[in-house]
């Protein structure tokens, strides 16, 4: 999600929050099976990114 602020001092601002994988469930991407591949391969954990852009 993110908000941009319009008016004011924080003029040109804008604040973006990013959650991934929300219920912190596992998941497979690879199955660890093929030629050259000895494990599986699992997606990230629980994050939770912020950035702040200011447009000049």
């Amino acid at each position: 999600m993110s908000h941009g602020f319009e008016d004011g001092a924080l003029q040109g601002v804008t604040v973006r929050a990013d959650l991934i994988n929300a219920f912190d469930e596992k998941y497979l991407i690879r199955d660890g099976s093929g030629v050259g591949v000895g494990a599986p391969q699992y997606g990230p954990r629980r994050g939770l990114y912020v950035g702040v852009t200011k447009a000049f």
